[in-house]
């Protein structure tokens, strides 16, 4: 979790989400790859559109849509779902997406046509620049509950909170970039390691550094993937998406002894790049009762509040699909933007 900009306001109106897109874009602007991976929030959606106007990919998390597709859909036809969002080609997207068509023709509808669902949720309509393959975004989740103990205070005090943590994250972070070694972060390459374990496959040589991977299904199916190590590709379609050698790549390399795994990984998972992310520090800063006293030239009103009925909530509410106990909705008066590094 790296936070980059984070604001509070009363409402999650539509001017509210576009104030704080339109701030966002100040201080990110829109660099190549710039990826906003949202839920089924209204309001967010429509500041992006508004402010970044296609400067930037928008995708929307897989696992909202599915809370909303299982309200109208039931049967065979939800198994296909995920493995559509997984496809990282698109054969494989559209072999998918012809079964949820025979299954259920209203699907189709829905996952296409349907005005709330129009944005970017399978890995197979991803760009190739941002090399982040997550299909949903449970990293805000992360941050809820990084605040949580803190979100009854004064506007004041939460922000001097988080703004403490924040300076405490970016400190711990930078210990453990003074003590990684190597190229790429070391989380990567266990991930690299854990993937090359059991590995069945049968291979055809073409060259040095290509190869057709073949692997047979449970069903008994066959599916034979082209890997060309120079060109940092494979047939699947996984390794040009994240950055990261498939399971099939990894095979290959096992059978080219002379070849590092490292230099085939994107610079994105660099540890150059994860220092460089932290290599800055937010000053401490002195108790409110010792900040300086500004004349304003003005008096500032606090603006009129509408405070919901009932207790205020602790917990967040958590979707169907990822209760495991029963908890108590928090009330959402934060919001953040983050994303995802390799650690």
């Amino acid at each position: 979790m790296y936070p980059v900009a984070y604001g509070i306001f009363d409402k999650e109106t539509n001017a509210n989400w576009a104030w704080f897109m339109a701030n966002l874009k100040k201080a990110i602007g829109t660099p190549p790859g710039l990826t906003i991976h949202t839920d089924a929030c209204k309001g967010l959606a429509y500041g992006i559109n508004k402010v970044f106007k296609g400067d930037a990919e928008h995708r929307e998390c897989f696992r909202h849509l599915m809370a909303n597709f299982r309200k109208k859909f039931r049967g065979e036809v939800l198994k296909y779902m995920w493995p559509l969002a997984w496809a990282c080609t698109a054969r494989r997207h559209d072999a998918l997406l012809e079964k949820i068509g025979t299954e259920c023709p209203k699907a189709i509808t829905f996952l296409f046509l349907d005005n709330h669902h129009k944005l970017i949720w399978s890995r197979s309509k991803f760009s190739k620049e941002c090399k982040v393959d997550y299909v949903n975004n449970n990293i805000s989740e992360c941050f809820n509950n990084w605040i949580k103990d803190y979100k009854d205070l004064p506007v004041v005090d939460l922000m001097d909170k988080i703004r403490e943590k924040i300076m405490e994250k970016i400190y711990t972070r930078q210990e453990i970039a003074g003590r990684l070694q190597g190229h790429i972060l070391p989380s990567v390459i266990h991930e690299l390691n854990m993937k090359s374990r059991g590995l069945q496959y049968d291979i055809n040589k073409s060259g040095p550094m290509s190869a057709e991977i073949l692997e047979t299904t449970k069903e008994g199916k066959t599916w034979k993937y082209a890997v060309d190590l120079s060109k940092r590709e494979c047939g699947c379609g996984q390794w040009e998406v994240s950055g990261k050698p498939c399971t099939h790549a990894i095979y290959l390399f096992g059978k080219v002894r002379q070849l590092n795994i490292e230099d085939f990984v994107h610079d994105y998972y660099s540890m150059e790049r994860f220092k460089m992310a932290y290599q800055f520090q937010i000053a401490p800063m002195n108790d409110k009762s010792q900040w300086p006293k500004v004349n304003l030239g003005f008096e500032m009103i606090p603006p009129p509040l509408q405070r919901a009925a009932g207790r205020p909530r602790k917990q967040r509410v958590k979707a169907r699909g990822a209760r495991k106990k029963r908890t108590i909705p928090m009330q959402k008066v934060f919001s953040i933007w983050t994303y995802r590094e390799g650690l």
